[in-house]
């Protein structure tokens, strides 16, 4: 009768999961918290010695499924849930053929691989996953939050891409700038404004300055680029800002053309 040892089994399977876990991070592009990764972990190796305790309840299908769900949940929350779920589950399943195949070729039974063969397992689960959503993956990098806007009693909102490489800011008020389309930005001026945004910014500033809603409010802000040196894009402040749900202080910088050419934000900060 062979004896399996409590502390054994829950350090060896926490040490499995926080692996797959980390997988599924990266893969997906979450957040990486070390610490509700090995929360996730620890769940699943309190998981891993009640199975062994208790098989007739905790082997089941529903109840595995449920515990993978709270892993997913204690390391990465409730955001972008089925994505991370998924790749933690396709992860956990390539992770366990590639253990079953190392067993078989060295003749051995799966309980007694070594740590190098899971080590090993683990690597070519790793690799695998990377490459079946490696695309995906950086969709998700892309995070996309929603900007609310308001201007003299107008909104707006905007899909905003957080750029991190964004550093255009507004020299009179001191405030990083976002640059939002002119065509989504429109609901925020006066109608007889709206079909000028896409033109020239120097003209489009000149003839806006005029109407006495918008005078004062106004500015342009010089800006540089891949192959722009010294550009100009119509610049305000407006009323009251939110990104994300929370409220920001911040500049709008006007593009006259879109930002994504596929539609999938209107704005980047």
């Amino acid at each position: 009768m062979e004896v399996i040892y409590a502390d054994s089994l829950f350090l060896l399977n926490a040490v499995i999961d926080y692996m797959l876990l980390l997988a599924a991070a990266k893969v997906s592009a979450a957040p990486l918290r070390r610490w509700r990764l090995a929360l996730g972990a620890a769940l699943g190796g309190a998981y891993s010695v009640a199975a062994a305790l208790w098989p007739q309840y905790f082997a089941l299908g529903a109840v595995k499924a449920a515990a993978a769900a709270v892993m997913v949940l204690a390391a990465f929350g409730a955001e972008r849930f089925w994505r991370r779920f998924l790749t933690f589950l396709a992860a956990a399943a390539l992770f366990a053929g590639a253990v079953y195949a190392l067993s078989g070729l060295a003749g051995g039974r799966v309980v007694n691989v070594s740590m190098g063969a899971l080590a090993l397992a683990f690597a070519v689960c790793y690799a695998a996953v990377s490459l079946v959503f490696r695309h995906s993956g950086e969709r998700a990098e892309r995070c996309v939050e929603p900007l609310k806007l308001e201007l003299a009693g107008r909104r707006v909102t905007l899909a905003a891409l957080l750029d991190s490489g964004n550093g255009l800011r507004d020299a009179a008020s001191g405030l990083r700038a976002a640059v939002g389309d002119a065509k989504a930005l429109a609901e925020l001026f006066p109608p007889e404004a709206r079909e000028l945004l896409g033109g020239d910014p120097a003209a489009v500033f000149e003839r806006l300055c005029a109407l006495p809603e918008l005078r004062g409010r106004l500015r342009l802000l010089p800006y540089s680029a891949v192959g722009v040196a010294g550009g100009l894009l119509l610049c305000f402040t407006p009323d009251s800002a939110e990104l994300g749900g929370k409220r920001v202080r911040l500049a709008v910088a006007v593009s006259p053309t879109p930002l994504s050419p596929a539609g999938e934000f209107s704005a980047v900060y």
